[in-house]
């Protein structure tokens, strides 16, 4: 395992100018933020709909297996972004942001982009 960030100029075209843009990890965030306002999820009926999950999870190997990657995905993206964390310097600040990257699945990760502290040019 790496302990210290990578150097800027180590990187490529894209993960030095696009991925380490607080730009990206701002536009992110706002479509990550926008999920469940334009899939319906607010303002719905949340019983009915979680006993409508259940009962496709139950009959169906293809929602159980799409829900269990789901959340392997979302523990993964939670060590990640704090393993991110402590190379860039916040080590005090690792452990919390691994709990809200695991709570908050896709939000917490893309508002990580946006507060993370930028890589040193060498």
């Amino acid at each position: 395992m790496r302990d210290e960030a990578p150097d800027l100029e180590d990187m490529g075209f894209a993960s030095r100018n696009i991925f380490e843009s607080k730009i990206f990890g701002a536009l992110v965030s706002a479509i990550a933020i926008s999920i469940p306002f334009s899939s319906g999820l607010i303002g719905c009926d949340f019983s009915s709909t979680l006993a409508g999950y259940i009962d496709l999870a139950t009959s169906s190997r293809f929602v159980a297996v799409a829900s269990a990657d789901i959340l392997i995905l979302s523990a993964l993206a939670g060590v990640l972004v704090s393993e991110d964390a402590t190379r860039r310097g916040w080590e005090d600040k690792s452990l919390p942001l691994l709990a809200a990257s695991i709570l908050l699945p896709v939000v917490g990760p893309s508002l990580y982009l946006v507060a993370r502290p930028s890589l040193k040019e060498e």
